[in-house]
């Protein structure tokens, strides 16, 4: 199981904005053999035990040498158990794990449940002939169409990306999730480690269509973030960005990690594109003084709205 970029220690410092970073460590003859990243933070009073801001997935990550498979299983649980045990105590728990992660029994028999989740995966993508022969025709069609109205542009504006990409929430009604501060922050952390890069797609009337931020470590590159100008939606201009992403990321990556939304409409884009969907698993555990804040918490709100209409 490998240790993905989101478990760096600089990642984790740029992306915790709320609380703190900590993880959960097994040792033996001082080498680590399980680590368990994770942000600890106290609202209202509630101790959370949660995901860091840009962060699709993290750890568990487990070093077990056996090849046998019920000795690979027993040490398992065993780590997974020590893990448990070496957390702060919690109220709340809600973590993400990585998709090479799959026995979470061990974690269901202390009480947590389990929700499976889907990112798409393109594997061998040095491969390009064979990746780009694995598109939809429509992504094609995109592509091709875009290339002849449309110049990518690498540039580092994270101002301009910001705009861009806060334009897509707006379409939809939404707020952005992440402020442009914490982006800042995340970015210059990147740049620093040289791990990353913008994409912006732009017509010759230097209208900027499309933007995109991948991010990479040594075995894949991650479509971290995307987004549109309404106006120009229907261009093509996300598709050719991710095209040269994908193409510029084969030369030092092995795979493309879309993040996939479990969104329909943006799983059906990026399903175009001919990754594989890859399952990983949502670990969440609740005990009865969150359950109590989330049930008072839902009363709170429903008098509020019942007050309001009344008004």
């Amino acid at each position: 199981m490998y240790n993905s970029i989101y478990e760096k220690s600089f990642w984790l410092d740029a992306t915790t904005i709320d609380g703190e970073w900590a993880e959960s460590i097994v040792t033996q003859n001082g080498e680590v053999i399980a680590r368990l990243p994770y942000v600890f933070v106290i609202r209202n009073g509630i101790r959370y035990i949660e995901m860091p801001l840009f962060t699709q997935t993290l750890g568990p990550f487990l070093k077990i040498d056996s090849k046998k498979n019920y000795k690979i299983i027993s040490k398992e649980k065993e780590l997974i158990n020590k893990l448990i045990d070496k957390l702060p105590e919690f109220d709340s728990f809600r973590m993400c794990f990585h998709w090479s992660f799959s026995n979470w029994m061990p974690f269901y028999w202390k009480g947590f449940k389990q929700t499976t989740r889907y990112t798409y995966q393109l594997r061998n993508i040095k491969k390009l002939e064979k990746v780009w022969e694995g598109f939809d025709q429509k992504v094609r069609t995109d592509i091709r169409k875009a290339e002849k109205i449309l110049n990518i542009e690498l540039d580092s504006d994270l101002e301009k990306f910001h705009d861009i990409t806060s334009k897509t929430y707006e379409r939809q009604g939404l707020k952005c999730p992440y402020s442009y501060e914490s982006l800042m922050r995340l970015h210059k952390a990147c740049v620093f480690n040289k791990c990353s890069q913008i994409y912006f797609a732009k017509d010759e009337e230097n209208n900027y269509h499309s933007a995109i931020y991948i991010v990479w470590d040594n075995k894949t590159t991650y479509y971290l973030i995307g987004g549109s100008d309404p106006k120009f939606k229907n261009s093509g201009a996300n598709s050719l960005l991710i095209w040269r992403a994908i193409e510029d990321s084969s030369k030092h990556t092995d795979a493309f990690d879309f993040e996939g939304s479990m969104m329909e409409p943006v799983e059906r884009f990026f399903r175009g594109f001919g990754g594989e969907p890859v399952p990983y698993f949502q670990l969440t555990y609740s005990n009865n003084m969150h359950k109590k804040y989330l049930k008072n918490n839902k009363l709170k709100n429903l008098i509020k709205r019942n007050l309001n209409f009344k008004k």
